[in-house]
């Protein structure tokens, strides 16, 4: 499991709390990728540049130590497989 979130079971007030802060961040990522499709003109252009500067994100982080890796595309493709 990537995502530390908080059993709903034995800490209701820790997972409430975790659901309203990533709910908050999928509202700002959304925001975020319409913008991103507005500057870059399509859906399909928008969402790839964004989705480009991400793993860029995501290898510089395991580039300094703030992730345990490894994160590649072929990495994000399985994960994003595994959650279908």
């Amino acid at each position: 499991m990537l995502s530390k979130i908080p059993d709903y079971e034995t800490d209701r007030e820790g997972y409430l709390e975790f659901m309203t802060r990533s709910n908050a961040l999928r509202m700002e990522l959304l925001i975020l990728s319409e913008k991103f499709i507005e500057v870059h003109g399509s859906y399909e252009a928008g969402m790839a540049e964004m989705g480009e500067w991400l793993l860029h994100y995501a290898e510089s982080a395991m580039i300094q130590k703030k992730s345990q890796g490894p994160i590649s595309k072929e990495w994000l493709m399985d994960e994003l497989k595994r959650r279908l």
